[in-house]
């Protein structure tokens, strides 16, 4: 997908545009139904939102343009052993990866050592975990049906907030 649009001025025809494309993008790999990360310049994916929201604020911020990999939107991790591009070369070089995400996916996905060629990895193998990651990721994030305000996340938590304080 081209991504040149994100780089143009927000008032350009060719950003509003880019801007409907990558809604189109996240319809088609999450749903219209549930919030996302905002990849605008003012909430840099921090903050979860209703897409309309979100694509209010691409037109009215921009978006970040340290945010190429489009991860939190269903672009999928380009984890190739022996690229000579280790976990910790993308994430000191994103700021779309924020505290605890960040460490989790360091767990996950430990610095590749660059003079192995095979890593201990069968082909696929950690791009399969990804994907299964990613798709956790967003289940949690979507809303419950009848329950704008609650996520999957948010109900599980407060499930077992509830049993512990019961016992």
């Amino acid at each position: 997908m081209d991504k040149s649009w994100m780089l143009e001025s927000k008032y350009s025809e060719n950003y509003v545009i880019g801007v409907f494309s990558f809604m189109e993008f996240v319809k088609s790999n999450m749903g219209s139904e549930c919030k996302i990360r905002c990849p605008c310049r003012e909430c840099v994916n921090v903050c979860s939102r209703s897409q309309s929201e979100v694509e209010d604020h691409l037109l009215l911020h921009g978006m970040a343009e340290s945010y190429t990999k489009w991860v939190y939107h269903g672009e999928q991790f380009d984890f190739t052993v022996g690229s000579g591009t280790s976990y910790e070369d993308v994430a000191h070089n994103s700021e779309f990866l924020d505290g605890g995400l960040n460490d989790l996916l360091g767990d996950m996905f430990p610095t590749l050592d660059e003079d192995s060629t095979n890593h201990g990895f069968n082909s696929g193998e950690g791009e399969e975990e990804a994907k299964r990651f990613s798709k956790l990721l967003n289940d949690a994030q979507c809303a419950l049906s009848g329950y704008s305000s609650m996520s999957k996340l948010t109900l599980l938590l407060n499930c077992c907030t509830s049993k512990f304080i019961v016992k």
